[in-house]
């Protein structure tokens, strides 16, 4: 059985590859300025997932957005806050 997810994100090199079939899922990924994304996300939750900094997901929470739960990821086994990655 394959399953379908629709992934919304920026125009960005490492992410080319991300649509097609990987484990029986059916991957679409929708090019969209992040400003759009955020905002679609913050004013309809209209995603299931979002990528926010650790900054404003504590920001969201403190002005009380119950809704938003944090699951953290590390998606190329980097940090990059400064345009550098370094290997964790």
């Amino acid at each position: 059985m394959t399953h379908a997810i629709e992934v919304h994100g920026g125009d960005y090199e490492h992410v080319l590859t991300l649509s097609g079939l990987h484990d029986d899922i059916d991957v679409s990924y929708v090019i969209g300025r992040p400003r759009d994304i955020f905002a679609s996300m913050l004013k309809e939750q209209a995603y299931e997932a979002c990528e926010f900094s650790l900054s404003n997901y504590l920001m969201l929470k403190d002005r009380g957005a119950d809704w938003l739960q944090a699951l953290p990821v590390c998606r190329r086994r980097a940090w990059d806050t400064t345009g550098r990655s370094s290997r964790l």
